[in-house]
């Protein structure tokens, strides 16, 4: 079993995040792997948008390439919704 994308993804969507809340869990997650891991990220709120200069998409079905790793900050009843 290959578990390279979870241990050393290339891409990465973050599912959840506040795009008016910079300190919600999903954001958090969003700006430290921009900053510190070498990995394309993703920003998925189902409002859409820009954040940080940076589109938001509004579902993981949008991203316009493979998805390594998901990361789902949510409410666990919204969970089933994100996918």
């Amino acid at each position: 079993m290959d578990f390279s994308p979870l241990f050393n993804p290339k891409t990465m969507a973050v599912i959840g995040m506040s795009m008016h809340n910079d300190q919600h869990p999903a954001n958090v997650i969003l700006n430290k792997n921009r900053l510190r891991f070498p990995v394309k990220v993703y920003p998925v709120n189902p409002s859409g948008g820009i954040y940080q200069g940076e589109k938001v998409y509004k579902n993981i079905r949008e991203i316009p390439e493979e998805v390594d790793l998901a990361v789902v900050a949510v409410r666990a009843d919204k969970t089933p919704a994100t996918f």
